[in-house]
């Protein structure tokens, strides 16, 4: 499970309005989602509250595989624009109102597809061009929660992960207002930020999967097969251990080719059900056919009764054992299953 903390609200209001987070009343100010996948955290503003808030739930809830922290941060250099939005990489502190940067610093996993920089979190806020500067030699940005939330998770042992966007430029003095006008805006691109962030672990954990399964010794998929593998690994949620026990139902050949294809017909079958269903019961429509050496091929999808049928004549007998194979077969019940009457 994933726990996502904000500051405010305002700056998570995009993700109630998208996501359906209800009230977790072991905490104020403390949600979860209806999937039961994700909790967010409202932690108040400054460090020693979001400390405060995020101790707080690390001890009753165990469950959490990762920390993301969201919000908005503080320019603490000319070359950031407002509403750009980054990777945190390194987190540090900056105590008083002299803003006095202190030893401990907390490294966090960065976010592929974003520009990484360093935060350094204020016990006070920092409006004092001449405290921006100073501070601009620590971190890139400065916001007031992130340290904390690192010194929590380091003690739990919990992967941390922020994502900041800026709200103010070094020169703005008055920059409370501006982020309140614009916090459904500011909320919305960290919202697009984290759906970005889960289909670039998707795709790489998706990446793993097929790297793993071709490199298996008793296999071997040609290019097209190499293909079809990724269609169907892409298009389900399978996780390894899936993988491993619908491995472990092929009976292995020593012929890798025959064995790769047999695991496609698998992964098709868990993939689709209800297709590999409609196989089956054609199977059992051409078995007679086919054992009297008709091959038969029909429309893949279903929609037309259409068929092609093929074969080869050894023999007077076996003419008469392929038209007396056609003339039981029944095309008019093999409409009726194409229509969905049978």
């Amino acid at each position: 499970m994933i726990l996502l903390c904000f500051a405010h609200r305002a700056e998570a209001e995009a993700f109630f309005v998208e996501k359906d987070f209800r009230p977790d009343n072991r905490l104020k100010n403390f949600y979860k989602s209806s999937s039961g996948e994700e909790f967010l955290l409202i932690t108040g503003e400054g460090p020693y509250s979001a400390l405060s808030k995020i101790s707080s739930v690390l001890s009753f809830e165990k469950t959490f595989s990762k920390i993301i922290n969201f919000g908005t941060a503080g320019a603490l250099g000319n070359q950031y624009e407002k509403l750009d939005v980054f990777s945190i990489r390194t987190a540090y502190l900056a105590e008083s109102s002299e803003a006095l940067p202190q030893f401990k610093s907390f490294p966090l996993q960065v976010i592929e597809g974003l520009p990484k920089i360093d935060c350094i979190t204020s016990t006070q806020r920092i409006k004092d061009p001449k405290l921006k500067h100073h501070l601009s030699s620590f971190a890139d940005v400065v916001d007031r929660e992130l340290w904390s939330i690192g010194f929590a998770a380091k003690e739990s042992k919990i992967p941390l992960y922020a994502i900041k966007i800026i709200s103010d430029a070094t020169e703005d003095l008055d920059f409370c207002q501006d982020v309140k006008n614009n916090s459904f805006k500011l909320s919305s691109l960290l919202l697009k930020a984290y759906f970005n962030l889960f289909t670039n672990e998707k795709q790489k954990t998706k990446d793993e999967l097929f790297e793993r399964v071709v490199s298996l010794s008793d296999f071997y998929f040609s290019t097209s097969q190499k293909r079809s593998l990724k269609k169907y690994l892409s298009e389900t949620e399978i996780t390894w251990t899936e993988l491993e026990r619908l491995i472990k139902k092929i009976h292995i050949e020593e012929n890798n080719k025959a064995n790769a294809k047999k695991l496609l017909e698998t992964l098709s079958e868990f993939s689709s059900p209800e297709f590999h269903q409609l196989r089956n019961k054609v199977k059992g429509f051409m078995e007679k056919l086919e054992k009297s050496g008709i091959r038969v091929s029909h429309d893949q999808t279903f929609e037309s009764p259409s068929l092609k049928l093929t074969t080869d004549i050894k023999s007077l007998q076996d003419l008469n054992c392929k038209v007396q194979a056609l003339q039981n077969f029944s095309y008019r019940d093999w409409e009726d299953f194409i229509n969905g009457d049978l």
